[in-house]
């Protein structure tokens, strides 16, 4: 076996090679190919060309690429060679890494030629570098002296996000992972990043300190990714420059996560992307009717409430705007006490998809027509009740104050999510201001426009009616005359010296829900409103009935307790699945993480409260109903009278304590 080599002409001689005495040809371990059935690679020459496949390479500094080369000997079958790499343009400060690699067989190749290499380039002028626009392009130049010449295009890109330049060991500027507290790491494909959970991340290369932009993901838009190196209890997001849309979960898209992906429409009730048919839209209508038979309920009634009650509303109707941001796996069980904190704030009580491709500006909208039908209905039942109904002329107007309590809430958290619009940079680095709710809506333009106007006007209209309430409480407002109706109903539960408490009702909802939408993942800030609310209404004992004093304690301390467990690190979530648990309307079956269980007793105590006072007052009664029935028959057996009088005034005493409320008239003529 023999090989051919020579450095000046002839490099390969037919003719002289036939002069040789050949007699038997065996594998020649010369060319890197062992096949002792095929004689063709029995001889090999010096190396004639080389072959590039690729034609062009994107790399940015420090980022392993690849390039396949195949060195042909004069008889076109693959040989060894040693090209060298290099820019057109030396000037440029690129060096390659390595810019000489060897063409040959090893043992990690099966004894055939190697034909890709890894390769890294960096640049001596790390400001060049950073300044350059994106895709710079140059020629690379891989040489064989004096025998081959190849050129390929070759973009030297930016870094990537995530990664900042930085000069290394070997003098030369590179990209490395970023030390930004939001990173967590950069995983071996240099390509993802891993990111802290809760922001969303968009590529800002005109930033100076970072090329990455953070923002507070909005809830149930961005999905957790398992990462090995953080640990499987650890939900961390994902962010890849060529694909950023990683980081939202599968329903959604683009900026912020806001947009749905085609075919699919924002839910009714939690702003999920689902999807659904046309034939849902119906239930809009739907809810106009139900929200107009409720408020026609409420004013034809018009009978005051149980005082416990207050405590317990106030904690359903604020609980779900916290609850949203506690683990997903929390989901499969908070679920059923948001549809009743919904059904309370006389909106739907179940989440669905009211038509296919709807957009979050719609469906927010949809979520002030509870408002807008009882501006409508309200004035109407009243004008109705005046002229048909002389017994319901002298009312107090209980109905009304309770609708108030019920949309309040409502309204106020609709109008500041509406509102709440973040700065954003595009890909220029312009700033842009665009919903939160969907980062695809740009604030005050267009569609969302029309929605902030009504948000503005209604927001208003609820950070007004404090003041007007604590007027109407005080006797500060005394025109016109119906004004002096709507005194009762909203000073009832409160002590007489106390009647313009209901203003604080009001106003503790009004700045729980501004911190709340507006700074979301704080856990602190509604604790210290909480410590604060339990602070002053332990002090001030505003109810008269000191058992709805006690129960606004319990309520709470209860709610303080909820936000402090969630903030705290001991019960950590388990992470059990690459996408995100939150899917549509429909909540994924799964595996609930140890905190949630935690978490339950605590969210449901009230829920229960609610159940269990009304059930426990109501088997008091009818207790006492059923001892005075007797004692009733025993004394008029005996003939005596005076005996069971004593007894029924106790017995009215006791139960209307209980209730919260003394009818002065009926304790008089017991007695």
């Amino acid at each position: 076996s023999c090989s051919w080599y020579s450095l000046s002409s002839p490099s390969f001689s037919d003719s002289s090679i036939l002069q040789w005495p050949i007699w038997h040809l065996i594998d020649n371990l010369n060319t890197g190919y062992e096949n002792s059935s095929d004689t063709r690679y029995s001889i090999q020459t010096t190396v004639a060309r080389l072959e590039t496949p690729a034609t062009e390479v994107h790399a940015w500094p420090g980022q392993q690429f690849e390039i396949r080369l195949v060195a042909f000997d004069n008889l076109g079958q693959p040989t060894t060679a040693n090209p060298r790499f290099g820019l057109t343009n030396e000037s440029t400060g690129v060096q390659f890494i390595p810019d000489i690699v060897v063409i040959d067989s090893d043992d990690t190749n099966d004894g055939h030629l190697r034909d890709v290499f890894t390769f890294v380039y960096g640049t001596v002028d790390m400001t060049e570098q950073t300044t350059q626009p994106n895709n710079t392009l140059d020629q690379v130049l891989i040489q064989i002296p004096s025998i081959s010449t190849n050129s390929i295009k070759f973009y030297r890109e930016q870094c990537p996000g995530g990664y900042v330049m930085n000069t290394t060991s070997t003098g030369l500027a590179t990209c490395i992972c970023d030390s930004n507290n939001r990173i967590l790491l950069c995983e071996d494909d240099q390509i993802n990043v891993i990111i802290e959970q809760g922001y969303w991340t968009w590529f800002a290369p005109s930033k100076s300190d970072s090329n990455l932009y953070f923002h507070p993901c909005p809830s149930g838009y961005c999905q957790c990714h398992k990462n090995t190196s953080l640990g499987n209890s650890t939900c961390a997001y994902q962010y890849s420059t060529a694909y950023p849309d990683i980081q939202c979960v599968p329903e959604r898209k683009g900026v912020l996560c806001g947009q749905c992906r085609d075919g699919r429409g924002v839910s009714a009730l939690s702003s999920h992307c689902v999807s659904c048919s046309d034939a849902s839209a119906v239930l809009i209508p739907v809810l106009m009717a139900m929200v107009v038979i409720a408020v026609t309920i409420l004013l034809l009634v018009d009978k005051p409430l149980p005082i416990w009650i207050h405590p317990l509303l106030f904690y359903i109707q604020m609980v779900p705007y916290v609850a949203q941001y506690f683990p997903e796996s929390f989901d499969h069980i908070g679920q059923y006490g948001f549809y009743i904190s919904s059904g309370l704030n006389l909106y739907y009580i179940y989440d669905f998809c009211l038509y296919s491709n709807m957009s979050a500006v719609v469906s927010y909208f949809i979520r002030f027509l509870p408002l807008l039908v009882t501006l409508v209905i309200s004035p109407t039942v009243f004008v109705m009740r005046r002229m048909f109904c002389k017994r319901w002329r002298s009312a107090q107007h209980y109905g009304l104050w309770w609708i108030t309590l019920l949309l309040y809430s409502h309204i106020i958290h609709s109008s500041l999510s509406v509102l709440n619009c973040a700065s954003l940079p595009d890909e220029r680095g312009t700033t842009i201001a665009r919903w939160f709710v969907s980062g695809d809506v740009e604030c005050f333009q267009d569609e969302h426009l029309g929605i902030a106007l009504l948000a503005i006007v209604a927001l208003l209209l609820c950070v007004l009616l404090i003041p007007l309430v604590f007027a109407i409480a005080t006797n500060a407002l005394t025109k016109p005359s119906w004004i002096q109706s709507v005194i009762v109903p909203i000073s009832a539960p409160f002590k007489t010296n106390m009647h313009w408490w209901c203003s604080v009702e009001l106003g503790r909802r009004l700045v729980f829900l501004l911190l709340t939408t507006h700074l979301p993942r704080i856990a602190l800030l509604p604790a210290l409103i909480l410590v604060t609310i339990l602070t002053v209404y332990g002090f001030a004992q505003p109810y008269k009935s000191r058992f709805a004093n006690n129960l606004e304690i319990i309520v709470d301390i209860n709610f303080v307790l909820l936000l402090f467990i969630w903030n705290t690190g001991f019960f950590q979530e388990e992470y059990f699945t690459f996408s995100s648990l939150r899917s549509g309307s429909i909540i994924q079956p799964g595996a609930i993480a140890t905190i949630t269980w935690i978490l339950a007793p605590f969210f449901y105590l009230p829920y229960a409260l609610l159940i269990i006072i009304p059930v426990a007052s109501a088997a008091w009664s009818l207790y006492g109903h059923i001892r005075r029935s007797r004692t009733l028959s025993f004394t008029a057996g005996q003939g005596s009278e005076s005996f069971s009088r004593p007894i029924v005034s106790r017995t009215t005493i006791i139960v209307n304590k209980i209730d919260g409320t003394l009818s002065s008239s009926y304790h008089e003529f017991v007695m």
